[in-house]
């Protein structure tokens, strides 16, 4: 008992005192940077820039998850770093300066690192003028097809799975016992088209594909990004040839649901949720059934970005929600 007491008090004073040096040799390297930097040497300053920006680069396209996790804890110790050797750099200007220095260096830094929260953060800030300008009839048919769409899709890194329509039961069944799937499921003329909104990470693929597996749908096609962009984008093109993107509208009713599913109608998109599916589709596809319009402002989110979590409720509650 008192032998094992005493191993685990030296291991702890081994790892303090090993703590102790590395923290010492980080803060002399700290000192050196900042002391050549005010010396008007920027050198070490633009070394630590670039090694840290370089790793976190390598680290967004790594997605192995061993070799991921790995890069991610040494990413986020070379960003303490570089923030801790920003505030001492920016301190002779005052306390105040040198913790925005070090905040805006984590900020950006993160960025680089993980775009995507950004890019949420920026799209969900851009709502309520989306959604203004959908209100003015005279913004309303411009502001659809605007370039900022066909750019959203591309940065989403969807991916496009072929299902034969043999399978297509088996895919709706799916999309019923699995409503947090991000997945959207389109009938393109004689294709049946799974959508994955993978944000870029190659595991939600791999995962969907597994229930894939699960429920026996075999031949699967993936398509290039090319092809998965230009599908995405037929909506803009309905456009121009005019179709407006606010003919579409959800189905949210079960039986209403069901019976859509029934006709299968060209361009029918199937979104999964935990109230029940959710069915879109333009009105002269499905005319006489229960459907709502999709809420103003959001419909490119929709039918182009595949955001699931606008189509839960219907369109009628979400747009009062984003109203208010």
């Amino acid at each position: 008992m008192f032998g094992k007491s005493l191993f685990r008090l030296i291991a702890y004073a081994l790892a303090g005192a090993i703590a102790i040096f590395l923290g010492g040799q980080l803060l002399s390297s700290v000192t050196w940077v900042v002391v050549a930097w005010r010396l008007g040497n920027s050198t070490p300053l633009i070394a630590v820039w670039a090694g840290t920006l370089l790793l976190l680069i390598i680290k967004r396209t790594q997605n192995k998850d061993p070799l991921s996790m790995i890069l991610n804890i040494i990413s986020w110790a070379c960003i303490l770093y570089t923030s801790v050797v920003m505030l001492f750099v920016a301190l002779p200007m005052g306390l105040i300066a040198a913790f925005i220095s070090m905040g805006v260096t984590i900020v950006f830094c993160n960025s680089i690192m993980d775009p995507s929260g950004i890019t949420e953060r920026i799209t969900t800030l851009l709502e309520p003028a989306e959604a203004l300008g959908q209100s003015i009839p005279i913004l309303r048919s411009s502001s659809l097809s605007t370039g900022a769409s066909w750019s959203s899709i591309d940065k989403l890194k969807m991916k496009a799975l072929v299902i034969p329509s043999s399978f297509r039961g088996h895919v709706i069944n799916l999309l019923r016992e699995r409503p947090l799937l991000p997945v959207s499921f389109t009938r393109y003329e004689d294709c049946d088209i799974l959508i994955v909104r993978t944000c870029g990470e190659e595991k939600v693929l791999r995962q969907v594909q597994l229930a894939l597996a699960e429920k026996a749908v075999q031949n699967i096609r993936p398509l290039s990004s090319f092809m998965t962009n230009a599908i995405l984008g037929l909506p803009l093109l309905e456009q121009q040839a005019g179709i407006d993107l606010a003919d579409y509208m959800v189905a949210i009713e079960e039986t209403t649901v069901n019976r859509i599913l029934e006709m299968w109608p060209n361009r029918i998109t199937v979104f999964p949720n935990r109230m029940g599916l959710r069915v879109v589709v333009r009105y002269e596809s499905a005319p006489g059934f229960d459907l709502e319009e999709l809420p103003h402002g959001r419909e490119a989110r929709i039918l182009l970005g595949r955001d699931t979590t606008l189509v839960k409720m219907g369109g009628t509650e979400i747009a009062g929600e984003s109203t208010t």
